[in-house]
């Protein structure tokens, strides 16, 4: 009895035991192995990570709505990035365009402005300077002569002025008796007044002008200064002429060359007593043999300028302006400078 049952134990243990180490180990070894090795693993590896995200989403529907909100906000946030960057850009070129806008805004007005002073600074840059009256006389001197600046009889005489203004001609006159040299103005210069005839001789009116106690009882109101002016002579006009503004004008340019130059005062006279302006003066005509007069004498304007000269009275024939160059006329003869 011991015996089989031994005998049995030890054929189911071996049996068991090659049961166990061939079948059982070889399958787990071959197949359960295999089995996690080839399918497991490779479902793991293969098919697992792929159908557990898709079985996820499938099974889980509130967790799959988060995940695409996530994936929505994520792909706005990047929107909005890419959205604040444009606008970024557009406002920085913005900036730049309005910078750069003013900018060329300046240049414009500064290039705009240096023009202009430009244009207003040329003239006065490349302006010639004037020349001074003694350049003037210089250069007619030099040989530099044109119709308004020219030589005569050895005067040099130019013509200053201005459209505005009025032009005067200017000589240069030694005064005998102090050697001082003067700019005499004159409105006609000697060219002009050759067509105008002189008829007698200047002397004696010229010697008379310097003879003393030539003072008349009707100037006593004047206060003369006979110390500083004891030459004199007088000049005769109708207070009823119609010529009265260029009898003025003529008086006043002789009277100033006059004294200036010749150091002879001309007092003022009347031919008629018939105006109250007269009461006061001498009426004097050339029926006066003892004073230096000049007269004037209006003519019509058909009668041309002349000067008549007998012994101390010197009449001047002249119409409007003909009266103005009478006495530039008479004053190049008294001074020399036409015959």
């Amino acid at each position: 009895m011991a015996n089989k049952f031994d005998k049995f134990e030890e054929t189911n243990k071996g049996n068991n035991t090659e049961h166990n180490k061939g079948n059982k180990t070889e399958h787990n070894i071959g197949n359960k192995t295999e089995y996690n090795k080839g399918n497991k693993t490779e479902y793991n590896i293969g098919n697992k990570t792929e159908t557990n995200k898709e079985n996820n989403l499938r099974n889980n529907p509130l967790k799959s709505k988060e995940t695409k909100q996530e994936e929505n906000l994520t792909n706005l946030s990047d929107e909005s990035l890419d959205d604040i960057k444009i606008r970024e850009d557009v406002e920085e070129v913005q900036e730049q365009s309005w910078f750069s806008d003013y900018k060329l805004l300046g240049v414009i007005v500064g290039v705009a402005v240096i023009v202009l002073i430009l244009i207003l600074a040329i003239p006065s840059i490349f302006k010639e300077v004037p020349k001074t009256i003694n350049e003037l006389h210089q250069d007619v001197l030099d040989g530099k002569d044109d119709e308004n600046n020219y030589l005569y009889n050895q005067y040099s005489f130019v013509r200053i002025g201005s459209d505005t203004t009025g032009y005067m001609w200017y000589t240069q006159i030694l005064n005998p008796s102090t050697k001082i040299k003067y700019d005499i103005p004159l409105h006609y210069g000697p060219k002009e007044l050759e067509d105008i005839p002189v008829n007698g001789d200047i002397n004696q009116f010229l010697q008379m002008m310097y003879v003393y106690n030539n003072t008349l009882s009707e100037y006593s109101e004047f206060n003369i200064n006979e110390t500083q002016f004891p030459n004199l002579a007088y000049f005769s006009f109708d207070p009823n002429s119609n010529n009265l503004d260029l009898i003025n004008l003529a008086h006043h340019e002789i009277r100033t060359n006059m004294m200036q130059v010749l150091d002879v005062r001309l007092l003022p006279a009347c031919t008629t007593d018939q105006n109250e302006a007269c009461k006061k003066i001498a009426v004097l005509t050339c029926e006066n043999k003892t004073l230096p007069l000049i007269v004037f004498n209006d003519v019509n304007a058909t009668t041309p300028t002349s000067i008549d000269i007998k012994n101390n009275c010197v009449t001047l024939n002249g119409y409007g302006k003909g009266v103005v160059k009478a006495v530039d006329r008479l004053l190049y003869k008294m001074y020399g400078i036409m015959g």
